[in-house]
């Protein structure tokens, strides 16, 4: 009898060999899941090769803010950085070290909250990384994109 090498991954029973059972590999799988939980590991998502280079890629952008070709980006491939960087697990204080915000140029209020509204909609970002545009805070709430982020530190002292 032939003995098949199986993987964790591999469901299959051909050899008859115990560690190959389903049993034996839903306890392999809750065991290194509870290891990692408690080693503090269960954080963040392992990422594959290409979506790590993207993560580093997307990092790099947005520290230098221009894209590969050397050009500025652009407010909307900020947020499309910044969403997709979320996603990946990086921290809103991670971003925050990298981005320097500048306020923009004063335009027409109520134009703004109308445009910032729709690129919402359309794009479905989260609330949070409209603050890498240098819009203040209460402007955000104004246009409703959904709650912000709790903002951290201590409270500011009453005058």
């Amino acid at each position: 009898m032939v003995r098949r090498r199986t993987t964790d991954n591999d469901d299959r029973d051909d050899s008859g060999d115990s560690r190959a059972s389903p049993e034996a590999i839903r306890k392999r799988r809750a065991a290194r899941k509870l290891n990692d939980l408690l080693a503090g590991h269960a954080n963040k998502p392992a990422l594959d090769g290409r979506t790590e280079l993207k993560r580093r890629r997307l990092l790099s952008e947005l520290e230098r803010n221009t894209n590969n070709r050397g050009k500025a980006l652009k407010p909307v491939e900020v947020l499309q950085h910044a969403d997709e960087l979320l996603s990946f697990g990086e921290t809103m204080a991670t971003l925050r070290k990298l981005v320097r915000v500048t306020p923009p140029p004063v335009t027409d209020h109520d134009e703004l909250i109308a445009m910032l509204r729709e690129v919402h909609e359309a794009y479905g970002f989260r609330s949070e990384v409209y603050e890498f545009l240098g819009l203040k805070p209460e402007l955000l709430e104004e246009a409703e994109l959904g709650p912000s982020a709790p903002r951290r530190g201590r409270p500011k002292r009453a005058r």
